[in-house]
């Protein structure tokens, strides 16, 4: 009993939650590491790399998640914990929220989108409306407008929901144009989809983690 206690086979060992600064370290130090972990018990890694900058741009690319270098760390490690007889675990990003190393721009595909939106309250309307612009307006990306509807108040001041207008066909160069009733009070809703423009080390995009 007291043998198999001593002697606990790698796959029941508990594993450790390796902390890397990106591409810092070297092959000596990694090797190192993991044959000291195995030493105290350890039967495998999960290796996440540290985000622990406020500008990715103040470390020289070559040391960067995702390069070269970073990817022969990983060859290294992996190398030696097969060694070790010891099981890899990859984190899927650098820290929370997911990002990728290779998306350069905020309009691409892959990154992160929102779903904003911009109102006008109108009364007395000429048929010349200027379109509702997002709430919420990023540095980065482009929007693309998704929906533009209208409701028309009551005298109560709420929102009647059979008065729903589509005015999507109605836009032209930034503006909207329909004649609605002189006698009526109403709102404008635009609905905006844009990249979120949210980033880790203020440098990697997050990525959309949501769609399929």
């Amino acid at each position: 009993m007291i043998k198999n206690f001593c002697e606990v086979k790698n796959e029941w060992r508990p594993l450790v939650r390796y902390w890397i600064p990106q591409a810092l370290p070297n092959e000596n130090d990694l090797r190192k590491d993991i044959q000291d972990l195995s030493k105290r018990g350890f039967g495998g890694v999960e290796i996440v790399p540290m985000h622990h900058l406020q500008n990715q741009t103040d470390l020289d690319p070559k040391y960067w998640w995702g390069s070269q270098r970073w990817l022969n760390n990983l060859s290294y490690i992996l190398d030696e914990a097969q060694n070790q007889n010891m099981t890899v675990d990859l984190a899927i990003s650098l820290q929370w929220p997911i990002s990728l190393p290779g998306v350069k721009h905020a309009d691409e595909k892959t990154t992160l989108y929102e779903l904003s939106y911009g109102f006008k309250i109108i009364e007395n309307s000429n048929g010349y409306i200027k379109l509702p612009q997002p709430r919420v307006k990023r540095d980065e990306g482009t929007k693309r407008l998704l929906a533009l509807s209208s409701y028309e108040f009551n005298k109560e001041n709420e929102l009647i929901f059979d008065s729903y207008v589509d005015l999507s066909n109605f836009i032209d160069d930034g503006n909207v144009y329909y004649e609605f009733p002189n006698d009526s009070k109403r709102i404008i809703f635009a609905f905006w989809e844009q990249p979120a423009n949210q980033k880790i080390n203020n440098y990697f995009y997050v990525i959309d983690h949501y769609s399929k």
